[in-house]
């Protein structure tokens, strides 16, 4: 009887551990390809010393032209090099690439300004600007 109850408990914890197995490999290929990524408190200290140019640096060495970082407190991807710049300048489509200001500068900037207007309302107000501009 002993021997009953020891191969019910074995079966019992393989299939539990198949069952874990199966739910990681399944989470693991399910998750997106998102960039390297730290959220850390530490993020501030390039804009308190003025070594914005350093950090990013830095950052480019350990995780490559693409990496996530959070920049007053929201979550920010930022594009470094050559092929970054190719693609923001040549992105075409107004909703391949759109710039959303974090909350704080929002309140700063207010709701209808020239970084939340995006398309063809964006043509226009950028064109308006440049007109008031002109010598």
């Amino acid at each position: 009887m002993d021997s009953a109850i020891s191969s019910n408990t074995q079966t019992a914890i393989l299939a539990v551990a198949v069952l874990f197995g199966w739910l990681y490999l399944k989470l693991k290929l399910s998750l997106p390809n998102l960039p390297p990524w730290s959220f850390g408190v530490g993020e501030l200290d390039h804009r308190v010393g003025g070594t914005g140019q350093k950090w990013i640096e830095k950052r480019v060495a350990q995780h490559g032209p693409i990496f996530r970082t959070s920049f007053m407190g929201h979550p920010t991807v930022v594009v470094t090099g050559p092929v970054g710049n190719k693609f923001v300048f040549t992105s075409g489509d107004d909703d391949t690439l759109r710039s959303n200001l974090p909350v704080p500068n929002l309140y700063i900037a207010g709701e209808p300004s020239i970084f939340e207007v995006h398309g063809t309302r964006h043509k226009l107000v950028r064109a308006a600007i440049a007109g008031f501009l002109r010598p």
